[in-house]
């Protein structure tokens, strides 16, 4: 059994909330402001093989787009390996990926991600 199968827990009904949620995976777009604006296709098959076998080990970052649907502000590339394994029917197309919900202002491009503004400080940069 792969990594894949064995993270599906939990229902697709359960209420999500700020913070940390499982959002079925045909409820995630990406987003406009995804820091990432290189090919988001490239290195697709080495993702796709990654999250097979391993599962999913960083979450998406996301922010809410109405009618209960998300946008990945974080997470692209990791967003498209998810859709090209449902498409080949190794998850389902309702896959539970565990995301970080955001407010707008946390998701604004103008401010840093998280992740670089820790490495911002730690660095004494910015």
């Amino acid at each position: 059994m792969n990594a894949v199968a064995q993270t599906q827990s939990g229902t697709r009904d359960a209420a999500i909330q700020s913070g940390f949620a499982h959002i079925p995976l045909n409820k995630l777009t990406i987003s406009e402001q995804n820091i990432r604006r290189t090919d988001r296709q490239a290195d697709l098959h080495a993702w796709t093989a990654s999250i097979k076998s391993l599962g999913l080990l960083q979450n998406l970052s996301v922010t809410r787009a109405g009618d209960g649907r998300f946008t990945v502000v974080a997470g692209g590339r990791r967003l498209g390996a998810l859709k090209a394994l449902a498409k080949k029917g190794v998850i389902a197309k309702d896959y539970l990926v565990p995301c970080h919900i955001l407010d707008d202002a946390a998701a604004n491009p103008s401010s840093p991600h998280p992740v670089c503004a820790r490495s911002w400080r730690a660095r004494g940069s910015p």
